[in-house]
């Protein structure tokens, strides 16, 4: 019966589907998908032991299962190459309305071809305008909602042209809104997308557990169409609020490419900054080759960021 419910438990995240999507928030963790690949561990031990064959395929599965799982989901690249001269070095990262002043420093060092931000605070525009200016970069803000107070921010080195941003429910009936926009990197036309999926909705000072999974997977679902539009190389970063198991980024991750499993090493976990314990941050892309990817804390945020350097497919 243990073993039965442990594989129940392990594919849990695989076949959420309706309103149990919701359930994504406990299954698809890391850490307990941590403990169910101990627990696994021990049962197939504990039936090798009393030489109970019989006992085995049920946990065996769940074993295999997770560890197929976690090579699937975790970075595998120790010894990265290093990033070509001619690569195109990113970095993202949720900065919680940190000021421009906190990257200030670390952009002279690291002079990224994009910088791509969410949780950018509105009222920092102006000066994220001119931190732009003075380091040579062409800007784009896209508020997140209408009544948020903050938005999505790309900084480009490369030309950069505004798309219509992408527009999905949110919770409280409003839109929430995706900045989109196009460069040229080496001739080639490539669509930047910077996104904030949907998180805990906050409501009158209180986290509301239920409905942001269904509403994230909505907004994931039009991301999806809007990409699949496209013919163009195609990099979308941001704080997805979801592991790579969750359900409801499906959508995006069967059309895109996960980075850090492409080129990072390790979990590549980003949140909470202080002690991350899970990676909900992530870069997806499609037509392009991953060349390193490492995670960064340059600000006070409650998120650590992505650096990454990325290619043409050769």
């Amino acid at each position: 019966m243990a073993a039965g419910l442990l594989l129940l438990i392990v594919a849990l995240p695989y076949v959420l589907v309706g309103s149990l999507i919701e359930l994504e928030l406990v299954a698809a963790q890391p850490l307990l998908r941590l403990v169910l690949l101990l627990v696994a561990v021990l049962l197939v031990v504990l039936a090798l032991r009393r030489s109970a064959f019989h006992l085995l395929p049920l946990p065996g599965l769940a074993l295999l299962f997770l560890l197929w799982e976690t090579g699937s989901s975790i970075g595998l690249s120790p010894f990265a190459d290093p990033a070509p001269e001619n690569a195109l070095e990113i970095y993202s990262q949720n900065i919680g309305s940190q000021p421009p002043s906190a990257f200030a420093d670390w952009l002279v060092e690291h002079p990224v071809d994009l910088l791509l931000l969410q949780e950018v605070y509105s009222g920092h525009r102006a000066a994220w305008a001119r931190l732009a200016d003075d380091l040579g970069y062409r800007m784009l803000f896209q508020p997140l909602r209408e009544d948020a107070g903050m938005g999505g921010l790309i900084l480009s080195r490369l030309p950069l042209t505004r798309l219509a941003p992408v527009s999905a429910p949110t919770w409280g009936r409003k839109t929430r809104y995706f900045a989109r926009a196009r460069i040229e990197y080496r001739g080639q036309p490539i669509e930047i997308y910077t996104v904030h999926l949907e998180s805990l909705p906050l409501v009158e000072g209180t986290r509301v557990l239920f409905g942001s999974s269904q509403l994230r997977r909505i907004q994931a679902e039009l991301l999806a169409r809007v990409i699949a539009a496209t013919s163009v190389p195609v990099i979308v970063a941001g704080d997805l609020n979801a592991t790579p198991l969750y359900p409801s980024t499906r959508p995006l991750r069967r059309r895109l490419t996960d980075a850090w499993t492409e080129a990072g090493f390790g979990m590549g976990f980003t949140y909470p900054a202080a002690l991350p314990l899970s990676r909900i941050d992530a870069l997806l892309q499609r037509g392009l080759r991953t060349a390193t990817a490492t995670v960064v804390r340059l600000s006070d945020s409650d998120h650590r960021g992505l650096h990454l350097a990325l290619t043409l497919e050769e």
